[in-house]
């Protein structure tokens, strides 16, 4: 994406309909954003502005529902949380404005139903369709929610908030039409992030852990408390909580979405923190439904996934994400400048091979691209010593070995080793003693990272060193994602 940003390129949209994705207001902002400019300074100011409008319309929300000081140290929290760095640290996701967007949504939404105020009708309304044009499944979950509001407008007589239900089941059922017109028709092949060698099973598997231990409050308790709740209401008649219960709702329903189509990215709960943050506030402190056993064992199981798993690796990649950056431009630079005066040099990344069941493909990916596109370096080669796994694409048409081909090599004098946190071997001071003394370190960088440290890497670490499981599910050997720096070795 920087590449089209550099070149000033519009950016994908979010318009395909052969693979079934209809989002068309994704990059808008990017698009509209590098007219005036394309350093990233800019780029990172304006996730900055997003990420306090947020903390401040959310804090908002959380401080109507119940006016405590703890509520900043809850907003504090998730904004560490894995999700929401992974996308506020990055550029190419529109996931960042679509919370912004909906939390502005939900805003309105409870100031019409508390007040029964139609000056919020119109804005409520405008950010709902930018939220649901941002991503496919939102119209799902908003439909949910205008439904029960609707519902709820004959039985307490809120001639608004009748027209605002009516307006918002209608937004949905549009975007629902749209992509039945447009999309559907069309689909050549379902979206999915697999290939015909990808072990679907493992890939699910290891999904529903990470989503077990980065997102245990929404996994343990939004369930939990969606499923009490329908208890109370229909069998012990309790009053339905308009607003609280209509988003609780529909943050269940998005879970519900991605557990079926079985996408597991990191970032993709987040929508439900937002549909369902205020009512479990709420449920929990207001109706004090933590006195019950079963509401105290979710709880708790969500805290320790967020806690020991979704905190320290918010928090990890927020300094990783930055020190990753710069050693990748600091190794473009010496590269560049190194292959010019040496042309036509093979360089291997150190414990990187192809399969991205483990191996960083990516990041040979981008370092090749970068190269060519940046810098106008083409004269070298990347090849790999390490094994191949099954989930290869080889394309013959491109010009480096590590792509167009299964071939392994060994590296022989003159050729470049690259090695960073990125590699799968197991790096100690003896890896990094005899990488020293066979080859001759000619790089390293001037910024550092920080371990990768939280339950699952300390969970990987005792399988390495005790029980010793080749699963696939347990990764790569390099748990804590070392070295901290990034180094170049040349082979003698």
């Amino acid at each position: 994406m920087w590449l089209d940003i550099y070149d000033k390129k519009a950016i994908w949209n979010g318009y395909t309909p052969s693979s079934g994705r209809f989002f068309p207001l994704a990059s808008f902002d990017l698009n509209i954003l590098m007219q005036f400019s394309r350093s990233p300074y800019l780029f990172f100011t304006y996730n900055a502005v997003l990420a306090t409008i947020f903390a401040f319309i959310y804090l908002k929300i959380l401080n109507n529902v119940n006016n405590s000081k703890i509520n900043l140290l809850i907003v504090a929290l998730f904004m560490l949380s894995v999700g929401f760095v992974i996308i506020f640290f990055g550029i190419c996701y529109s996931d960042k404005i679509m919370i912004v967007f909906l939390s502005i949504f939900m805003l309105c939404t409870f100031y019409i139903i508390k007040n029964n105020d139609p000056k919020y009708i119109f804005l409520g309304i405008v950010f709902l369709n930018l939220s649901i044009y941002l991503k496919e499944p939102i119209f799902i979950a908003t439909f949910c929610i205008g439904f029960l509001l609707f519902i709820q407008s004959f039985k307490n007589h809120y001639k608004n908030l009748k027209t605002y239900s009516i307006l918002i089941m209608l937004s949905s059922i549009i975007y629902c039409i749209l992509y039945f017109i447009l999309i559907f028709n069309n689909i050549e092949k379902s979206y999915d992030r697999y290939t015909q060698n990808s072990d679907v099973i493992t890939i699910t598997l290891h999904g529903i852990i990470n989503y077990i231990l980065n997102d245990g409050i929404i996994i343990f308790l939004l369930p939990t408390l969606f499923v009490y709740r329908i208890f109370r209401v229909f069998i012990k008649k309790d009053k339905f909580e308009v607003f609280f219960d209509s988003f609780l709702s529909a943050g269940f329903v998005y879970l519900c979405i991605y557990l079926v189509l079985g996408i597991f990215e990191t970032y993709y709960l987040l929508p439900c923190y937002i549909f369902s943050g205020a009512s479990i506030l709420y449920f929990l402190v207001n109706q004090q439904y933590t006195k019950f056993i079963f509401i105290k064992i979710a709880l708790a199981l969500g805290l320790l996934g967020f806690f020991a798993s979704s905190l320290p690796f918010g928090i990890y990649n927020m300094i990783n994400l930055k020190a990753q950056g710069v050693q990748f431009n600091e190794i473009l630079d010496f590269s560049a400048k190194y292959l010019k005066q040496n042309p036509n040099t093979d360089i291997y990344f150190d414990g990187t091979g192809r399969g991205r069941e483990i191996y960083a493909e990516y990041y040979v990916g981008y370092f090749v691209e970068y190269l060519n596109k940046i810098y106008n370096i083409k004269e070298f080669d990347i090849k790999t010593s390490m094994p191949n796994l099954k989930d290869i694409k080889i394309d013959s048409k491109k010009p480096y070995t590590y792509f167009n081909s299964l071939d392994l090599h060994t590296p022989k004098s003159g050729d470049l080793i690259i090695l960073n946190n990125t590699t799968t071997n197991k790096i100690n001071k003896t890896y990094m003693q005899d990488l020293n003394d066979k080859y001759t370190l000619i790089y390293k960088s001037n910024f550092s990272t920080i371990p990768y440290i939280n339950i699952k890497s300390i969970i990987k670490f005792v399988n390495l060193n005790l029980t010793k499981s080749n699963h696939s599910l347990f990764g790569h050997q390099n748990v804590f994602r070392l070295p901290l720096n990034a180094y170049i070795f040349k082979v003698e």
